[in-house]
């Protein structure tokens, strides 16, 4: 997809949520100041991200369904539940920049998806940016006596900025050691306070359904 394209659907896409939503749209922080990104989108054989079952206890199932073709990242949705996890680094002040879409199914299924941040190695601990149709939202797992303990931030979700199926998407997930902010579309939607785990991998989860990245990248903050 060549840069005109991209912009073409950035900006249909941010017209179609704020005319939704009724509500002035932001810039993302992306977009305002390209400067000092990391680029993370995937080269082909997933060089510096492994595959990782969800639940930690549980095994990956052998059927590939992570591929990179035409500078897309593609998950095909059929290897099962898992998360890829970035093994450059462990991240703590940070914004996350993601541009992704789903397929559009008969019916209606109920799509699903996320990014991983603040995980530990094998994700029985993360934070996660929801994607799906009823909007994005954080929440996150910190087991406690080996119990899974679970925070959840739909309730308190903002509006509900995504785009149709089919459309893209962009998310920024804005994460310091005070709050967590999920931007979606033009506005924040999400917002945690006192976050209680504020340092950790990246990732990506497959929950079922195709989707594609085509811009993924990192930007640390002091």
């Amino acid at each position: 997809m060549n840069w005109i394209a991209t912009i073409a659907f950035a900006i249909a896409g941010l017209l179609a949520v704020t005319a939704i939503e009724g509500q002035e749209a932001s810039r993302s922080a992306y977009s305002r100041d390209p400067r000092g990104w990391t680029d993370l989108m995937p080269k082909p054989g997933l060089p510096g991200w492994t595959k990782v079952p969800i639940p930690a206890s549980g095994k990956l199932e052998p059927k590939e369904q992570w591929a990179v073709r035409d500078g897309l990242l593609i998950i095909d949705g059929s290897g099962g539940h898992e998360w890829l996890r970035y093994d450059g680094k462990r991240y703590k002040n940070f914004i996350l920049h993601a541009e992704w879409r789903f397929r559009k199914l008969e019916g209606a299924p109920p799509y699903n998806g996320g990014l991983y941040f603040w995980a530990n190695a094998n994700g029985s601990q993360f934070y996660q940016a929801q994607t799906g149709l009823a909007g994005g939202w954080l929440f996150g797992d910190f087991p406690k006596a080996g119990e899974r303990n679970r925070t959840n931030l739909r309730e308190q979700m903002t509006g509900n900025r995504m785009a149709p199926v089919g459309e893209w998407n962009t998310f920024e997930v804005k994460a310091t050691t005070q709050a967590v902010e999920l931007w979606v579309n033009g506005g924040v939607q999400s917002r945690w306070e006192r976050p209680p785990v504020t340092e950790g991998f990246l990732g990506i989860e497959a929950e079922g359904f195709y989707m594609e990245f085509h811009r993924l990248a990192v930007k640390e903050l002091p």
